[in-house]
């Protein structure tokens, strides 16, 4: 039985193994970091009011109003209010009367989408061929076909 033993390690040879260092930058372990913008909207919509000073310092940002100025040109409704001289912000949902100061600033009217009041350039159109439309001489906006 000794021997057995014996000879199953007579054998062994020390093998070098070649081994790569790994660095920081070839990790692919965890989760990737949010950005400070998505961090911020993450926090916003919890529904609480958040203070300016509490953006400045917990994202280390110079100008909180401007993350706060770009999440609103990305269409969330996000409301500034002033408590004891303090500014803060949260999100909501639009009201009734803000939905109706964007139609009418697009539209130019409140109520509906005025059709009367567009206006195509003759120059903007293009005349199709009784086989390209249904009708005799029907003309269409050339950004139909953009």
């Amino acid at each position: 039985m000794i021997n057995y033993i014996k000879n199953m390690f007579a054998n062994d040879e020390l093998v070098s193994v070649k081994t790569v260092k790994r660095t920081a930058a070839t990790e692919t372990r965890g989760r990737k970091t949010l950005s400070k913008k998505q961090r911020i909207l993450n926090l916003l919509l919890k529904g609480e009011n958040v203070a300016w000073s509490t953006i400045q310092n917990r994202f280390e940002l110079e100008s909180p109003r401007a993350m706060i100025d770009t999440l609103r040109a990305e269409g969330y409704m996000i409301y500034g209010n002033r408590v004891n001289g303090k500014k803060y912000y949260r999100i909501g949902a639009p009201t009734r009367a803000i939905v109706a100061a964007g139609i009418k600033a697009l539209y130019g009217t409140r109520f509906k989408y005025n059709n009367h009041s567009v206006s195509v350039r003759k120059s903007e159109l293009i005349q199709l061929t009784p086989s390209q439309s249904l009708g005799w001489g029907v003309y269409l906006p050339i950004s139909a076909f953009i």
